[in-house]
């Protein structure tokens, strides 16, 4: 009997051989949150269903959290990471929309507060076919 919607499964837990997991969805049945035995995950979407953010929170290690964010053209605009910081990305489209530079912006703490400075810069050759 196909789902229609009227009853969805919100979050589920398995145990298996001892270990416990639990999944999280949201009402679009899109899943929110993985939490485990290595740690836990948390995903948010735009109003598109687009992921627009990922964190990972790992258990029992000190640092390993990371986090990405994107934008609604499903572009990489920053990467936080306990161990190397924040990093924004800055772009350069060409006439059809694709990225062809990107720039990233390394958030550096100094004394206390963020000063910006220049990272890697990642160019991108696009060939397209000649569609006549």
């Amino acid at each position: 009997m196909p789902n229609d919607g009227a009853e969805r499964i919100r979050s589920f837990r398995s145990a298996s051989g001892g270990e416990e997991g639990r999944r999280d969805f949201d009402s679009r049945f899109l899943i929110t949150g993985i939490s485990g035995l290595e740690g836990e995950f948390s995903l948010y979407y735009s109003r598109n269903n687009l992921l627009a953010y990922w964190q990972r929170r790992p258990l029992g290690m000190e640092g390993g959290n990371y986090s990405f964010q994107w934008d609604e053209r499903e572009v990489l605009v920053r990467r936080s990471s306990s161990e190397t910081g924040d990093s924004l990305y800055e772009y350069t489209f060409d006439s059809r929309g694709n990225w062809v530079e990107r720039q990233e912006i390394i958030m550096k703490d100094n004394t206390g507060l963020l000063v910006p400075s220049l990272g890697m810069t990642v160019t991108r050759i696009l060939e397209y076919e000649n569609s006549e």
